[in-house]
């Protein structure tokens, strides 16, 4: 029996160049949601959280906590 020469394998057909698109903006894969506003009914709480002192701008700064008001609040003694 004589050999059977091999087949060649089938080339890719080459793909059309596509016309370039603009890049989309990526987009979360989760939506953002808003978190909700951080609230201490005092500095016992700011400290027992583990957030003493906080800042002016911090999560849950309110200038009632804040004594003499120098930005600062549930200030260590």
């Amino acid at each position: 029996m004589a050999p059977q020469p091999s087949k060649p394998a089938n080339p890719q057909p080459s793909q059309p160049s596509q016309p370039s698109t603009p890049a989309q903006p990526s987009q979360p894969s989760q939506p953002s949601t808003p978190t909700a506003p951080v609230h201490y009914k005092n500095c016992t709480e700011v400290r027992k959280a583990g957030k003493a002192p906080l800042h002016r701008g911090d999560p849950g700064y309110e200038p009632r906590l804040d004594r003499d008001n120098d930005g600062v609040a549930c200030e260590t003694k």
